[in-house]
């Protein structure tokens, strides 16, 4: 009989685990339960990212409208601030109100490849 003892990785935020160091260093940095995370969906629509703690304020005063408008709109950072107000409920609140975070980040990466495909088919590749 073999045995082998392999090492296993968790992320100090959400309750992910993985047999990658690399892959959960990158997950830690993006995780929706982590208040330093980088949003990658900030950085591809070229928006400033704004601070997770700021976010969650804006949405227990005045509610997801204010919320989006404070975000511009990045369902990332809106999911991270639901998740962020209620780390004891799995994917935040977004049930409760009128979010779909899979629904809006679709549109947006569907944006941003069609703005990419025009950029190539306007650059005179074709």
């Amino acid at each position: 009989m073999k045995t082998k003892q392999v090492w296993r990785y968790y992320c100090d935020h959400c309750k992910k685990s993985g047999g990658s160091k690399a892959a959960m260093a990158k997950h830690e940095s993006i995780c929706f339960y982590n208040p330093a995370r980088v949003c990658t969906f900030c950085e591809s629509m070229q928006i400033e990212q704004k601070p997770i703690s700021e976010l969650m304020d804006i949405f227990l005063a005045e509610g997801l409208a204010a919320l989006r408008k404070h975000a511009e709109n990045c369902p990332a950072c809106i999911n991270a601030a639901f998740c962020q107000e209620t780390r004891e409920i799995p994917y935040g609140k977004a049930w409760e109100y009128d979010f779909d975070y899979r629904a809006e980040s679709k549109s947006i990466i569907d944006d941003i490849r069609a703005a990419e495909y025009e950029g190539v088919a306007c650059g005179g590749i074709y």
